[in-house]
């Protein structure tokens, strides 16, 4: 592997990945989310969001789901990535059906295995998956029914990664430097390997640590996105450039730029606010979670109206309110995303009558079967997600103005 070239960003993107009090550093384009704002009027889930669908999936006895890292979704199939335990495992199911299909690849420390999997990406174009393996310091290429097509060594170990449109890699360094990686956030390879740049630094005082709920790298149909640990900056990504496009105003709870300059336990930042892991995009929509109050929210900008909404806030008598609270959200189409619901969230919704199933009934009669069929309790089910648009902004409730 050869590098390149190193290149350092200053100015106006290093100022920007510190904090929103750089500000008027930033470009112009740049969207100020004001996450405590309070919105006209309260609104419903389902005056933003359209349940278009869900599937529940359904392993065979020996590929047990242990966990969903990750959901990617492509030519009808869903690739899962499951790794939340010491199990690491890629699963393709039928997207329609939630049939399980195939495995792909196997754990092992020996030639053609992975170890320590952190992330998959689709090959644009292909029916090809790519995995992060840190263990293999490698991006490992497979077909979707499951054969290895290539391993590319990359001399870095990495949390998440991304394929560049115009070809080759990004790969997010949380704090986990080699000598390939350095002390950046973002490492560029050419398709063949090639280190190209590196960009963003990171202060020796943080390096050795990692941190599972904040911090990443993702792509939204043909955008990149990222977000450095604890900040309130989300970042799009090209081969050239680094553009801030989101700043969240926490209204002075977000996490000091001193403070992460440390190697933190969590604790450290618990009366902090910070976006967390997750974010997708929805035509006029940014869709993501942040951590406030010790608890995460799933969040909503409306990037024509400038309009926030949290999902906490919204009213508590819709049908969808209880559906949308809890769970990890994916990019499903450019229009739609995929928010996950865990069989313990099932289980606590049901045996807690979160649900008002007589009218889900009437709305989605197969949502609300498979709801209350107990086999259902111990699946994952996959809520499938599209955005509308709120038009009403005088502070009339337009439900309530129908009646």
């Amino acid at each position: 592997m050869k590098t390149v070239q190193v290149l350092l960003f200053i100015s106006t993107t290093i100022a920007a990945a510190g904090c929103k009090n750089t500000n008027s550093m930033l470009d112009d384009g740049l969207r100020e989310i004001q996450v405590f704002s309070s919105s006209p009027y309260t609104i419903r889930a389902s005056e933003l969001f359209d349940l278009e669908g869900f599937v529940t999936l359904a392993p065979s006895e020996s590929a047990p789901l242990r966990s969903i890292r990750k959901a990617v979704f492509s030519n009808g199939k869903i690739i899962i990535l499951d790794n939340r335990t010491d199990f690491q495992n890629l699963y393709v199911f039928d997207e329609k059906t939630g049939i399980f299909l195939n495995k792909i690849g196997h754990q092992s420390e020996s030639q053609g295995g992975y170890n320590e999997l952190y992330d998959i990406v689709p090959e644009p174009g292909k029916n090809n998956i790519t995995g992060l393996v840190a263990g293999k310091m490698a991006f490992m290429t497979y077909d979707l029914s499951g054969n290895l097509l290539s391993t590319l060594p990359n001399g870095m170990y990495g949390q998440q990664m991304a394929i560049l449109p115009d070809g080759g890699y990004v790969v997010y360094n949380e704090f986990g430097a080699t000598d390939i990686s350095g002390k950046y956030h973002l490492v560029y390879y050419d398709n063949k390997g090639n280190l190209i740049k590196r960009a963003l630094p990171y202060p020796e005082s943080s390096d050795g640590w990692g941190y599972e709920y904040t911090g990443f790298l993702t792509s939204a149909g043909h955008q990149i996105w990222f977000n450095p640990p604890f900040s309130d900056t989300v970042f799009s990504l090209s081969k050239n450039r680094i553009t801030p496009v989101y700043v969240l105003d926490f209204k002075g709870k977000e996490v000091p730029v001193e403070l992460r300059k440390k190697k933190l336990t969590g604790w450290d930042t618990d009366n902090n606010a910070f976006l967390y892991e997750g974010f997708v995009t929805t035509g006029q929509y940014a869709v993501f979670h942040i951590f406030d109050e010790q608890k995460t929210s799933l969040c909503v900008f409306d990037n024509l109206s400038g309009n926030f909404y949290n999902a906490r806030n919204f009213r508590e008598d819709d049908w969808l309110y209880p559906l949308v609270q809890v769970g990890d959200v994916f990019q499903k189409s450019e229009t739609s995303f995929a928010l996950v619901l865990e069989p313990r969230r099932i289980r606590h919704m049901m045996a807690n009558n979160k649900i008002n199933m007589e009218e889900l009934g009437r709305r989605h009669p197969d949502l609300a079967q498979t709801l209350a069929d107990k086999d259902s309790e111990n699946k994952y089910i996959l809520l499938y997600f599209s955005t509308r648009p709120v038009l009403r902004r005088d502070g009339n409730d337009p439900e309530e103005t129908k009646q």
